[in-house]
């Protein structure tokens, strides 16, 4: 468990220096901040250490939080993963710049069919586990994203639409990948 824990905060850190380093997060003067002496992102790994505390610690008391914050990072997750795929799908084959490995003519085909299995395992993730449904034992992870999102949203029209650069070019690594 300490291994995955320090695991976690470690990637999770490096993403919140990915993301500030771009200027796309709050805070992003402090949280791009490099340790001279590791060249690590200590203060990325030190919010998300004390994100996941704040957001954890209701469990402790709540079966049903731990239940629905359980669901919600699965499906979350999910998504996060799709979401990029379904873009490419929607952008389609000539907005798209290949990197070194792709699936040639089969890249469509099943970039539609995993999206296909995304919505369908989200949509099962969201539906109650037992019935009749009662405020114990009920799948509240439908209401976390929803708050989720529109916590993501505010966030977004707040603080991205003003400050976060907007691509114009493929990043210089993939325009010079072979297709």
């Amino acid at each position: 468990m300490f291994t995955a824990s320090t695991m976690y905060f470690t990637a999770n850190g490096r993403v919140v220096y990915a993301f500030s380093r771009d200027g796309a997060m709050l805070g992003s003067r402090w949280w791009r901040q490099l340790s001279p002496r590791t060249q690590q992102p200590v203060a990325g790994v030190w919010l998300m250490a004390a994100l996941s505390f704040l957001i954890g610690s209701p469990a402790v008391f709540v079966r049903q939080y731990l239940n629905a914050l359980s669901a919600t990072c699965v499906i979350a997750l999910t998504l996060s993963c799709a979401i990029p795929i379904a873009l490419g799908l929607w952008r389609g084959p000539e907005g798209y710049v290949h990197g070194v490995f792709h699936l040639g003519r089969w890249s469509r085909p099943l970039a539609a069919a995993s999206c296909v299995w995304v919505a369908l395992i989200c949509t099962v993730f969201c539906l109650p586990m037992v019935y009749p449904v009662t405020a114990l034992n009920a799948n509240w992870a439908p209401l976390m994203l929803g708050l989720l999102l529109v916590f993501a949203l505010a966030l977004c029209r707040q603080h991205c639409t003003h400050t976060a650069p907007t691509p114009t070019q493929p990043p210089s690594h993939l325009a010079a990948a072979p297709s």
